[in-house]
């Protein structure tokens, strides 16, 4: 009875273990999603009465993980402008002039003073020019851009963490066996 007492125990810490495991893996996959907004591209740029702030990420970008993030301020007082507005992100081929890909940025889901638009899987290798666009209650601004380059893809990968809290809960399981094994 002690020896059951004793297996029902481990059992018992076995799920909150993995658990814990897991979520931490799947907190710093989302931190590192959207902890950083990537590589600046335009800082403070003046488009009519709105100052554009615009990230590119990853760096560089790759055909089937392309995003851009988009700040808008008020020139004058720099407060942030989060509502109210349409942010139009539009994509031209430096190749192809007639290959157009343009996407609505949406408030970005985990830092709402960003507009984020995926452009993951639509785009090709290249040189590619970004145009920011900007209409709302103020009017519409100036089209902002900056050129970037897209690289092909890198294929599936684990997050490090994930990778990590992989090997963890592998050692984890084999010391297990290994000391079951040994009684």
């Amino acid at each position: 009875m002690v020896r059951r007492r004793g297996q029902a125990k481990r059992r018992l810490l076995t799920l909150p273990v993995i658990s814990a495991v897991y979520m931490l893996a799947a907190g710093f996959a989302l931190a590192h999603a959207h902890g950083g907004a990537g590589t600046a591209q335009l800082v403070n740029t003046v488009s009519g009465p709105y100052l554009v702030s615009a990230w590119s990420d990853p760096d560089p970008l790759r055909v089937d993980d392309a995003h851009i993030a988009v700040a808008l301020s008020d020139p004058v007082s720099l407060e942030p402008i989060v509502s109210g507005v349409q942010v139009v992100v539009r994509l031209t081929s430096a190749d192809d002039p007639a290959r157009v890909v343009s996407e609505t940025a949406m408030p970005d889901e985990v830092n709402r003073l960003f507009f984020a638009a995926v452009l993951s899987d639509r785009l090709e290798e290249g040189t590619w020019h970004v145009g920011i666009s900007v209409y709302g209650d103020r009017g519409p601004g100036t089209e902002v851009g900056f050129d970037v380059e897209v690289e092909p893809s890198q294929g599936p990968s684990l997050p490090l963490p994930v990778a990590g809290a992989a090997v963890v809960l592998g050692l984890a399981v084999i010391f297990g066996l290994r000391r079951i094994a040994s009684r």
